[in-house]
Formats: structure tokens, C-alpha cells, sequence
């Protein structure tokens, strides 16, 4: 989800650039218009181009290694098969961090908005007086004090006893180009991305370019610009109803009137849009192309790993003056017990019976239960990225569902399940995959 975020939001801020840098002054209205709705798309689909092109295109592994690979992963895979459904139980039960659900609140309050618009729409529908049938829905409505359009209606201020023709020309141009579809996707992005700055302009953008494109219709169709650029400035003077979702006729009013002065932008500027493809070919790289992507994906694990720093594992979960030493690493080890090489994914913690296992970061405790292999064990999750285990206790003092924070004392050593002596065997799971826990006692 992170990695989906900040990708389509560095497309956007890319193509936004582009456009703003090159396209901008530009009279190619309807093409900047397929520019900025095509670029909006691009970003929100392109990180699912990993599902159709090979990632591991253009690393060509050394072909004496392909036998010797191919077996390690199928022993691997075996071994993996008893801790499958332990991964899936942690994925299905793991809770969302802080972070997660202060994103979702804030979309939910920006889609509350959006709805509350709609409503407030359709009341004004009720409340109107419909004043023309000429195919499109016109309403007069006295609690509004300038035009506007949305879908198939065009609402105008009940002072009005006359429309002038320009105005409602203008937002006929909106209706029939359906702009509306252009204003409620840039709205729904927003809601998704309230996040990155970059999203509020790349909407003014859009709703900017799409009164460019009714502007040029107005001229083309009454040719008195004059007289068109004083309704604006009148119009300007006068406040409107605050939507979200809403054309405004007379708004913004500068950069409006500077692009009908301006001179038509000559046909061979159109090759600037070739300027474009680099942005995209660097967006599907970023997704696709391992030696892209992976410094990428580890660049954002670590500002998560700073932003959730109380969430990661550190440090022992034994005191130092309790530890005796650390038996067995992690690593492929021979199993004490059962006399076979196996994948060691944790590392064992030598202590006498009884002394304190302290939480290593703060979470929720999935699971606190004894069996027949971990004898009393507790897992902890600290974040959708980590998770804890600890195993061979004498007894626990937490219950799945408890909140625990860091260096609060979870249980006690012991000498339970498949083991031979006390210790604490303890393991760190990073986005469900085991890892060695040397890398967090530093």
C-alpha cells in the first residue's frame, strides 16, 4: 500500500512538472486536457505493471548456479510449508498501525465531503426553479450568487431575471464536453492522496484548462471578447456556494483572460507531448526493474522503520546481568533433538529458569499459548511490518489481545516444549518472513 502511494504520487508530481514547465502556456486546450486526465490514469495504474511484465527480466543469473538455486528454493519451500499458515494467521489478524488509520480516517473525512456536495446539489434541485427546456436541465435558485454546472444541469443566481448568452453557452460547453468526469476523478484522487501536495495543484490544473476549453467555445461561438471578459470581471465581484465538485463560472479570472489574449500556439509544439514518455518509461521501471525498485522499496522501509520507531524490535528481551550466553544463532543449525539440519530462525537466549522476558518494542500479543514444539510461547505484532516470538517460557503473564509496550515483562525463562535446558528462544519476523534478530540487538 505505502509502496502504491509513493509511487503513483511521484508519477503525478512528474507529469505535473512536465505540464507545468512545458504544456501550461500552450493553447492546445482539448490536448493538454487528454494530457492530464491520461497522466492521472497512467499513475494510478502503473504500479500494477509488475503483475504483467517479468521483474527479474535483465538480471541474468550465472547459468553454473541455476541447478544448485532451483534446489535450494525447493528445500526451502518445504521447510516453509509448516510456517505457512502461521504467515497467513499474522497477515489476517495483524492490526493496523497508527499511521494506516490516520490515512483512512482522513480519506473518510475528505469522502464524507464529497458525498455532503452531492446531497447539497440535489437539495438546491429541490429548492429550484426550473427555467428552460432546451435539452439541458437550467435551474434559478436564490441561494446561489453565481453560474455553475454540474452533470446535466446548469444552476444560475435567482436574482437573474435575464441569462446572458455567453454564460450559459460557457457551461452548455462544460456539460456537452462532460468536464464533470474530469472534476470527480481529480476529486476522488484527491480523496486518495490528500497527502501529497503536488495532487492540489494538478487539480487546479485540470478544473484551470477545462474553463480554457469553455472560454475558446464562448469566443468561437459569439466572437466578442470584450464583452465576455466584463461578465467574467462582474461575475468575479459576486460570491458563490463552496463545492468541491463545481465548475464556477467567473473563477480563476486572470489566468482565464491572459490565455484569450494569447496567440495561438503554433501546430509543431504539439512533439512536446514526446517529453512525456520518458516520465513513463521511468515509472514502469521503478515497478518492474529490480535494481529500480529494490533500493526503492528499502529507501521507504527505512522512513517507515523512523516514522514506527517504537514499533520496531530492539534490544534484547532479556535483561543484560540475566543472560548466561546465546547458545545457538540464526542460521541452518543441527535441531538438538531430532538430529537433522534445519533452518534456525530465531536465536536462543541461555538464562536461568524464571528470570523476566521483557517485550522488545510495543504491539498487541497475537497469540499466548503452549505446544507440544514452542511450549509456552507469545507472539507479538508491532506493526504491519514486525512481529516477535518468543518460545520455551515456564509461563506467560499476557493473553492474545493484550497491549504491551516496550520493556514491559511478557513472561519468564524456561524449559518447555522441545528443549534441553532453560532459554528463551526468540525470533524477529519482518513483513512475514523470519530474520536474523542480530540485526536489531545493536
Amino acid at each position: 500500500m505505502v509502496f502504491y502511494l509513493i509511487l503513483a504520487s511521484t508519477g503525478m508530481l512528474g507529469f505535473w512538472l512536465y505540464y507545468f514547465v512545458v504544456l501550461r502556456r500552450t493553447t492546445f486546450f482539448n490536448l493538454n486536457r487528454w494530457y492530464l486526465f491520461g497522466a492521472l490514469i497512467f499513475c494510478l495504474l502503473v504500479p500494477f505493471t509488475h503483475h504483467f511484465v517479468d521483474v527479474s527480466r535483465g538480471i541474468e543469473p550465472e547459468s553454473n548456479n541455476v541447478a544448485l538455486t532451483y534446489a535450494s528454493e525447493m528445500l526451502s519451500t518445504v521447510e516453509a510449508i509448516q510456517d505457512r499458515v502461521v504467515i497467513v494467521q499474522e497477515a489476517a489478524t495483524a492490526h493496523i498501525s497508527w499511521l494506516s488509520t490516520l490515512y483512512f480516517v482522513i480519506c473518510g473525512f475528505f469522502l464524507l465531503r464529497f458525498i455532503w456536495s452531492l446531497i447539497s446539489i440535489n437539495r438546491l434541485v429541490k429548492g429550484s426553479e426550473e427555467v428552460s427546456s432546451t435539452g439541458v436541465k437550467v435551474y434559478r435558485n436564490h441561494r446561489i450568487t453565481q453560474p455553475f454546472s454540474l452533470f446535466g444541469r446548469v444552476f444560475i443566481p435567482g436574482k437573474w431575471d435575464d441569462v446572458p448568452g455567453e454564460i450559459l453557452y460557457h457551461e452548455l460547453e462544460h456539460i456537452k464536453k462532460r468536464h464533470f468526469i474530469d472534476v470527480v476523478l481529480i476529486e476522488f484522487v484527491t480523496i486518495l492522496f490528500w497527502f501529497n501536495p503536488v495532487i492540489y495543484f494538478y487539480k487546479k490544473s485540470v478544473r484551470l484548462n477545462l474553463e480554457y476549453l469553455a472560454d475558446r467555445a464562448v469566443l468561437f461561438q459569439c466572437g466578442n471578447p470584450l464583452k465576455y471578459q466584463s461578465l467574467l470581471i462582474s461575475n468575479a465581484l459576486e460570491s458563490s456556494i463552496k463545492s468541491p465538485i463545481t465548475t464556477h463560472f467567473a473563477t480563476p479570472l486572470k489566468n482565464r483572460i491572459t490565455m484569450m489574449k494569447k496567440r495561438k500556439t503554433q501546430n509543431w509544439m504539439r512533439v512536446a507531448l514526446i517529453g512525456a514518455i520518458p516520465l513513463a518509461a521511468g515509472l514502469v521501471a521503478m515497478n518492474t526493474r529490480n535494481e529500480v525498485k529494490q533500493p526503492l522499496e528499502e529507501s521507504i522501509a527505512t522512513i517507515l522503520d523512523v516514522v514506527e520507531n517504537d514499533n520496531k524490535p530492539s534490544g534484547f528481551p532479556l535483561a543484560a546481568n540475566e543472560l548466561v550466553k546465546v547458545s545457538s544463532e540464526y542460521g541452518p543449525a543441527m535441531h538438538p533433538i531430532l538430529k537433522v539440519e534445519k533452518m534456525h530462525q530465531g536465536i536462543d537466549l541461555v538464562a536461568k529458569e524464571g528470570t523476566p522476558v521483557y517485550a522488545t518494542a510495543d504491539g498487541e500479543v497475537l497469540e499466548s499459548a503452549e505446544g507440544e514444539v514452542r511450549g509456552h510461547f507469545i507472539r507479538i505484532q508491532h506493526s504491519e511490518v514486525y512481529l516477535t516470538q518468543y518460545a520455551h517460557m515456564s509461563q506467560r503473564d499476557v493473553k492474545a489481545g493484550d497491549k504491551v509496550k516496550r520493556g514491559e515483562v511478557i513472561g519468564y525463562v524456561g524449559d518447555t516444549g522441545q528443549s534441553r535446558g532453560a532459554h528463551l528462544h526468540y525470533e524477529v519476523h519482518e513483513n512475514g518472513k523470519p530474520v536474523d534478530p542480530r540485526e536489531f540487538m545493536k
